[in-house]
């Protein structure tokens, strides 16, 4: 399996071990633009290679969080229905408790 491991925006927006790639600028120009979130989100995931599991690291701006869950599922719903193999995610939250972060396979 293939593991591709990205944070959501940045760098700089929060510090992430090792991550070193990711899916959205530190600062977003248009936050609310949902339509132009989701389709650079379904180019990200189409360029994915079947046998993915991608490790998202969450790092604010629920807009473009909430875009690319959505393009994730539509997705993986295609592959569903023609019997193909999803791909798998794991979604990192920050724990301000002990300061890192908290995996949620979604």
């Amino acid at each position: 399996m293939n593991m591709v491991v990205v944070g959501l925006c940045g760098p700089t927006r929060h510090d992430i071990p090792n991550v070193n790639n990711f899916l959205f600028p530190t600062t977003v120009e248009r936050p609310l633009d949902f339509v132009s979130h989701y389709t650079d989100s379904l180019s990200f995931i189409d360029s994915l290679s079947d046998d993915t599991h991608l490790e998202l690291y969450i790092t604010g701006l629920t807009p473009v969080l909430t875009s690319f869950l959505s393009a994730w599922v539509k997705r993986n719903d295609e592959k569903r229905r023609v019997g193909a193999n999803t791909r798998h995610l794991t979604l990192y939250h920050y724990n301000r408790d002990n300061n890192d972060y908290e995996a949620h396979l979604f």
